[in-house]
């Protein structure tokens, strides 16, 4: 009795088989899935119609569509923003540019290039050292000194330091109004106006400050130290201090009418 009821299996696998063996005898005899495959091949079915028909996919997809094209738009619309912004800088400097190319031309003259050097612990630093005088040609005229480790950019730097500190410069003409005899450290220049025709009778560093300020006809003489920087700061010095002989007794005779009135 024992052995009888072990080779039988339990009641309830045996009826587990028999349902499923009823399913598929179902499934083959009407050629249709169960219920829950069924429904959910018909939600596809519907979902895929229902695309097809309208042209468009379903809410989400569209959603991540709307917002990936809006995304692209607005990077579009920055990238176009910064080219604008940057071909309107562009524009600005290159008007900047015709500006000052359209200014007086400047007459430029490189006075003196000397080689330099600075003691350090390792040893010596050579550089350059240039004197430039600029000038307009009519009446404004600056000199000024440069530095870097290679020439051209001594002569660079010394230029736009001159571009600085140039002045105006009163003239008679092409001449001067009267003789200007300065001291500078110890150089010493003597300068005289000139009859129209006498032209420039100077040297060094006086020749060049002449040429810049727009001076044709002048007698000068140097003294003392032969120093090239020290003559030009000489020379720039006896120019600044020119006077225009009617504008300072202009000057004066308002000074003495103040002055009396008090």
């Amino acid at each position: 009795m024992v052995d009888e009821n072990l080779d039988k299996p339990s009641d309830t696998k045996s009826e587990e088989k028999s349902d499923a063996v009823e399913d598929k005898s179902v499934e083959e005899k009407s050629g249709k899935p169960s219920d829950t495959k069924s429904e959910k091949k018909s939600d596809a079915v519907e979902d895929k119609s229902v695309e097809e028909k309208s042209g468009k996919p379903s809410d989400a997809k569209s959603e991540k569509k709307s917002d990936a094209k809006s995304e692209k738009k607005s990077g579009k619309s920055q990238r176009y923003s910064k080219d604008s912004n940057s071909n309107q800088r562009n524009q600005n400097r290159n008007k900047n540019r015709r500006r000052d190319d359209q200014g007086p031309e400047l007459i430029e003259r490189v006075v003196k290039i000397r080689r330099v050097s600075k003691v350090v612990k390792g040893g010596r630093n050579l550089s350059f050292n240039a004197m430039v005088v600029v000038g307009d040609g009519n009446g404004n005229v600056g000199a000024d000194l440069g530095s870097a480790s290679t020439v051209p950019d001594a002569i660079r730097k010394a230029t736009t330091n001159a571009k600085k500190t140039m002045k105006h410069v009163s003239l008679n003409g092409e001449t001067l109004f009267h003789e200007a005899n300065e001291r500078f450290s110890g150089a010493k220049v003597l300068l005289k106006p000139a009859a129209p025709g006498t032209g420039v009778i100077a040297g060094g560093g006086v020749r060049a400050v002449m040429e810049a300020v727009g001076v044709k006809d002048v007698l000068s003489k140097t003294f003392g130290s032969s120093n090239t920087i020290n003559i030009v700061r000489c020379t720039l010095n006896a120019l600044y201090d020119m006077r225009d002989p009617q504008i300072e007794f202009s000057r004066r005779r308002d000074l003495n009418n103040n002055s009396n009135k008090e």
